[in-house]
């Protein structure tokens, strides 16, 4: 919890405290901050497990992740076929870009 104060005051930020006033950037509250601190940690390891229970769900339901593939199944088999029979993949590249 101790970094996560430390970095919050490294950006310059003050804690309020609930009385309304502004905390100085020392360890002189050093109890709130740390309360505080460790809400916010629990807050980020939430959304980091909620996240990752969504991931999980969706790779369950075969949801594709990252870029969708730029050929389809049969371009993809013509340009395997091409490097098979010895093209260079310079060569092929540039018959693809025509």
């Amino acid at each position: 919890m101790n970094k996560v104060l430390k970095r919050i005051f490294a950006c310059g930020v003050l804690a309020i405290a609930m009385s309304g006033t502004a905390m100085a950037q020392s360890y002189e509250h050093s109890s709130v901050a740390s309360c505080s601190a460790g809400g916010f940690e629990f807050e980020c390891d939430l959304l980091i497990g909620r996240t990752q229970s969504g991931i999980d769900r969706a790779k369950v339901a075969g949801k594709r992740f990252g870029r969708p593939p730029t050929f389809n199944t049969q371009e993809r088999a013509a340009v395997m076929e091409k490097l098979v029979a010895g093209v260079s993949i310079a060569e092929v590249a540039s018959h693809l870009r025509q």
